[in-house]
């Protein structure tokens, strides 16, 4: 779709409007003082064409690259609202997943996800220093199985996907033994039919659960982060593909809503697409 699509600048004016003060951006229309890190991100990719072309999404574009990096831990990686903050002795408090509620932890996809858009829309690579320590950061976090740990999505899958997607966008070789090392990681979980498929309860016990079954989401996660590495379709991700083909057909559903006495409602069509967060627990 052109950039000059009447729907394509409506959107981008839209964003425009709903860009905070200190820069950032929310993750809703009612958040309006506390932006955070993710939708910063997400927010300045989609203006970045505009930003060459016009003055005031170019203010709006360097305003919040500079909340964005404002954001950066010392130490290299990201979390969502806040930066050098540490609520660590809240952790003693007797209360079920605080950790996950009351403290904003740096985050692999959340980094690798910042890694992503500033070396695609950025043009930055790994030799500048913000970028390095931030490439180290992941380097150092890494499950020792090759995986990373995504704490805003289901779970390692994404997390893998972020980091991997991130590192290879800031110059990062793939045949680094950190990249190679997730690789290995997700071709051994590929399901039979192709696809890729994890539970929630990898994010309750933090450690890997398959299901039973793939997603169309996270087989997109693993087939992107492969795609992200190999200069030629390898087998793995041939089959991801075919998964995707073929599934995608059969995970949306039409349901007819009747009419209910008592509602001036008639017939309401509502189209889904099953699994598409891959939040399902099994």
């Amino acid at each position: 779709m052109p950039i000059e699509d009447k729907a394509v600048v409506s959107a981008a004016e839209y964003l425009l409007s709903k860009q905070q003060p200190k820069g950032g951006w929310g993750f809703s229309e009612t958040n309006t003082t506390n932006p955070d890190v993710d939708d910063t991100q997400a927010a300045l990719r989609a203006i970045t064409r505009f930003s060459v072309m016009d003055d005031k999404y170019r203010k709006a574009w360097n305003s919040g690259l500079k909340w964005l990096f404002s954001m950066q831990h010392d130490n290299g990686g990201w979390s969502a609202f806040e930066n050098n903050q540490s609520k660590s002795i809240l952790t003693l408090l007797p209360i079920q997943n605080i950790s996950d509620s009351f403290i904003d932890s740096i985050a692999s996809d959340l980094t690798g996800r910042t890694l992503e858009f500033l070396g695609k829309n950025v043009g930055m690579t790994f030799h500048h220093p913000k970028i390095g320590d931030a490439v180290n950061w992941l380097f150092d976090n890494q499950e020792e199985n090759g995986s990373w740990y995504g704490r805003w999505g289901i779970s390692y899958i994404y997390g893998t996907w972020a980091a991997v997607t991130g590192l290879r966008a800031v110059g990062i070789s793939g045949d680094h033994p950190s990249i190679q090392k997730a690789v290995k990681w997700l071709i051994s979980i590929q399901n039979p039919d192709g696809g890729w498929g994890e539970s929630c309860h990898s994010d309750r016990f933090k450690t890997y659960y398959p299901l039973a079954y793939s997603t169309l989401v996270q087989t997109a996660w693993a087939v992107d982060s492969l795609v992200s590495v190999y200069d030629q379709p390898v087998a793995e991700i041939e089959k991801g593909i075919e998964y995707l083909l073929i599934e995608i057909p059969y995970q949306i559903k039409v349901f007819l809503i009747l009419p209910v006495r008592g509602c001036q409602a008639t017939f309401i069509f509502i189209i889904t697409v099953t699994f598409i967060f891959g939040h399902c627990c099994h």
